[in-house]
């Protein structure tokens, strides 16, 4: 799930897609800030498992590569990158031809579907939906498909971005 969630935060400011009108540009750079504070709800669904996982905390974001995921229920649990993720977790950052995108509009929502056109990334999930406030334009809903039926569904609120972040939550203790 680690693995999920690093791609995760590496693809949404690194997605350079064709835009329409330049939405897609525009949808990036609002998910690009400096720093961000969140609080999120992650629920996975496997069906190799008898009951979803789910979990609740905080991500704190500050550019370019400083990742504090805290993850309070239903265990308290810190992961931290601070530059220095393993090479083995690095992800080879998409660029436009790693995805086709479609984008919708909802209620006030914007809905953008991006299907994986790079073997490794098709490897990985079926499809990536993507759901963001159409006056803000910050992503709020993350839903990953992967193979095998498997599904991560990440809820974002409480949004902060360009929050003040002390450097020390980034410190592994």
């Amino acid at each position: 799930m680690k693995r999920l969630v690093t791609l995760l935060l590496a693809l949404l400011p690194a997605l350079m897609l064709p835009a329409q009108d330049g939405l897609l540009q525009r949808i990036i750079e609002a998910n690009s800030p400096d720093a961000l504070k969140a609080s999120f709800v992650m629920q996975r669904h496997s069906p190799m498992l008898l009951e979803d996982i789910k979990a609740e905390g905080v991500v704190f974001l500050k550019a370019p590569d400083k990742i504090r995921w805290e993850v309070q229920r239903p265990a308290s649990k810190v992961t931290i990158f601070n530059g220095d993720i393993p090479s083995a977790q690095r992800l080879t950052l998409p660029k436009e031809k790693d995805f086709a995108c479609s984008a919708e509009e909802a209620s006030g929502e914007l809905i953008l579907v991006l299907i994986p056109q790079r073997k490794d990334l098709k490897r990985m999930f079926d499809k990536i939906v993507l759901q963001a406030d159409k006056k803000t334009l910050l992503i709020h809903d993350i839903r990953l498909f992967g193979k095998d039926g498997e599904e991560t569904f990440i809820k974002f609120s409480n949004i902060i971005t360009d929050a003040d972040i002390p450097q020390d939550l980034f410190i592994k203790e």
